[in-house]
């Protein structure tokens, strides 16, 4: 096989969808279609909400930034996770509006 380049986000949104599709589907019997259709609608509720989640993931490490550097820890060590926090910690929410919408097809009127 070629050396192919798959970009980062690529594969951690392909194992994110990945991962709710099968949190989703222990509970409620859903279709790919619909799936995607509520999948969709959370990114676009989400999506002018990112800037200000990226910041609200930020602001976790400022107690822990703090207590590195009263322990005169290294704070280079908390470079990567700052990173994967503010930059994947927003698609958390897009996670919670998609499953909660797809379990309360379980619960609504047919």
């Amino acid at each position: 096989f070629a050396h192919v380049y798959v970009p980062r986000a690529v594969v951690a949104a392909a194992a994110f969808v990945a991962v709710l599709y099968v949190d989703v589907r222990r509970t409620v019997d859903v279709e790919v279609k619909t799936f995607g259709k509520e999948l969709g609608k959370a990114c676009a509720y989400v999506a002018p909400m990112y800037p200000l989640l990226a910041i609200l993931c930020s602001l976790i490490f400022v107690p822990v930034m703090s207590l590195f550097e009263k322990a005169g820890w290294n704070l280079r060590r908390l470079d990567a996770p700052i990173f994967y926090t503010v930059f994947y910690g927003p698609f958390s929410a897009v996670y919670v509006f998609a499953k909660r919408a797809l379990l309360d097809q379980r619960y609504g009127l047919p």
